[in-house]
C-alpha cells in the first residue's frame, strides 16, 4: 500500500547538525531541528538530503537508519523495518 503524505515547503535556511565527515557516505543520521526529528543522508561523497525521520510504514521515527539506494536512477530510502 502506498500512502500519500502532504508535501511541505522546502526549508530555505541551513541548520548545522554535524560535520560532514561524521556521516559516512550512503548512510544517515538523525538530528533534532526545532523540535522535529530529521533524517540527514549523505549520498556519495558530498550530496546531503534531509527528510522527516518518521517512517509512515512502521509509524516510528527510524528513517535515518534506512538503506540508501536508487531505483532506475531515483534516490530512495528503504525503511529499516521492512
Amino acid at each position: 500500500m502506498v500512502q500519500s503524505l502532504p508535501v511541505q515547503q522546502a526549508v530555505t535556511q541551513w541548520v548545522t547538525v554535524c560535520p560532514l565527515d561524521r556521516i559516512l557516505p550512503n548512510t544517515g543520521v538523525c538530528a533534532l531541528v526545532e523540535g522535529e526529528q530529521v533524517a540527514v543522508f549523505r549520498v556519495g561523497q558530498g550530496a546531503i538530503y534531509a527528510v522527516s525521520n518518521f517512517d509512515p510504514f512502521s509509524k516510528a521515527y527510524v528513517l535515518s537508519r534506512g538503506i540508501v539506494g536508487d531505483r532506475n536512477g531515483i534516490l530512495k530510502i528503504a525503511s529499516p523495518n521492512l
